[in-house]
């Protein structure tokens, strides 16, 4: 503001000066002051103006280039691409193994981290070395949800001895091929050599497929009682 004599020194107005910038949008300065105090102002902002706008979006450049050169170096080392606070790992010992993790062209990886939102890199060891997926993110319950999805176990499920017969029967095949399907199981399959379920996927998909054969085998006794009050008829 300006003090200024006479009636025009009296008066005041305000008026809105918009800069524009070549970052998105425009910001707005509010003059208020005398005519002449305000007539100065609209000459001399602008270009101060602009000049902290491009001091600005300079920094922002060189803080976007930091970034992107340290994403790319904790890519090449195998490292999270960020400071995220909660980070899981996992090993991979075969080929195969890591296929089917990453799934046809990436989808499988891709899909678990557009839903998730996390980032899950894959380090891939020497000729012989098992590879390590490190799974990141800044929600650590997303950041378990996607280790559940994403890494491949092998489990069995134990069948007694006396109930083997009855459990590996090949009557059960379709619901077993169909359970399979269902849940999107790499391999389920019974040895009968050894007596057990034989079940290999993702880990949350082995929990239910356990729980699935631990209920299945529960109802051996019933189908036995079943099968002596058939003879009795």
């Amino acid at each position: 503001r300006e003090a200024e004599g006479g009636a025009a020194g009296r008066s005041s107005c305000t008026e809105v000066l918009r800069v524009r910038h070549a970052g998105p949008g425009c910001c707005a300065i509010y003059l208020l002051g005398t005519p002449g105090a305000v007539g100065r102002a609209k000459i001399l902002v602008p270009s101060l103006v602009r000049q902290q706008l491009d001091v600005i979006t300079g920094q922002e450049a060189t803080r976007l280039r930091v970034d992107a050169l340290e994403a790319r170096r904790r890519h090449v080392q195998g490292e999270p691409e960020s400071e995220q606070k909660h980070v899981r790992t996992f090993r991979v010992e075969s080929k195969k193994g890591l296929g089917r993790i990453i799934g046809k062209k990436g989808a499988n990886i891709i899909g678990i981290k557009d839903k998730l939102e996390v980032q899950i890199q894959i380090k891939v060891g020497q000729e012989g070395e098992a590879a390590v997926v490190v799974i990141s993110g800044d929600d650590e319950a997303k950041v378990e949800e996607a280790l559940k999805q994403a890494e491949i176990v092998e489990v069995t499920v134990e069948i007694e001895a006396h109930m083997r017969d009855w459990a590996c029967s090949s009557q059960y095949r379709n619901e077993f091929n169909k359970f399979h399907q269902a849940l999107g199981l790499h391999n389920f399959y019974v040895d009968r050599e050894a007596g057990k379920y034989c079940i290999v996927g993702t880990r949350q998909a082995c929990v239910t497929a356990v729980e699935f054969c631990k209920t299945h085998l529960l109802y051996f006794e019933a189908f036995q009682e079943l099968d002596e009050m058939a003879k009795t008829l």
